[in-house]
Formats: structure tokens, sequence, C-alpha cells
């Protein structure tokens, strides 16, 4: 099961991501995260609080969207994201496709976006 929801913050997308993602809906998360993203695009935030598993698909997919980001001279960021879930990324080396942050709040600070950092992601 996934289940992807994106929130608008002025030029910073917020994703949410729920269950798994694996090889099975690697393509619908992507298409998820880049139908999303926007030119004038900051930054994407993305929201594991309530990721439970990541396959090798699901580190691809967010390698891709690093890329697609990095063309727009834009920033991918992590937060709230389980111990788990980021030992994954670091025995693989993927944790440095993006930045990572313990909270929502912190996630939006990094940005400069202080008054953002209040709102609920």
């Amino acid at each position: 099961m996934l289940n992807v929801t994106t929130e608008r913050f002025g030029n910073v997308l917020a994703v949410h991501v729920e269950g798994r993602i694996d090889s099975a809906n690697f393509g619908r998360f992507l298409d998820a995260m880049k139908s999303g993203i926007e030119e004038s695009d900051r930054a994407v935030i993305v929201n594991m609080e309530r990721l439970v598993y990541i396959g090798s698909e699901g580190l691809r997919a967010h390698l891709m969207t690093a890329r697609f980001l990095q063309q727009r001279d834009a920033r991918l960021v992590f937060c709230c994201v389980a111990d788990h879930i980021r030992g994954v990324f670091e025995l693989t080396g993927m944790d440095k496709v993006g930045t990572f942050f313990a909270t929502k709040n912190d996630a939006f600070a990094s940005l400069n976006l202080q008054e953002q950092a209040s709102r609920r992601l």
C-alpha cells in the first residue's frame, strides 16, 4: 500500500508518503513526485513520517527526483525519517541525494522560510 499526497507552500512542494515504496508502486510514486513539481519551486520536502518501507526502486525514485530538481536549481529535503528508513539511505550511500531533518519545522527553516515553518506540513 502506498499513499502519496502533496501540498503547496509558495514555491515549496510538500510530499507526504505513507506505507511502502517498492517495485510494485515505484512508477506511481515517481509520477506523483514529478507531476507536483512546478518550474518555480525552490525545494521539495518529502515527509516520511508514515513511511514504513523503502526498497531499491524507492531509492531510485528519490535519486531521479533529486537529479530532476538539480536541473532546476532546487533542493530535495527529507523530514521525519524513521531510523530504519534512514539506515537504508545511509547503507546504500543514497543519503547524499538530499538533506535530512528530524522535524517538519527544521526542514522549512533550512529553506529560510521561517514564516512557513510554523505551518503544519
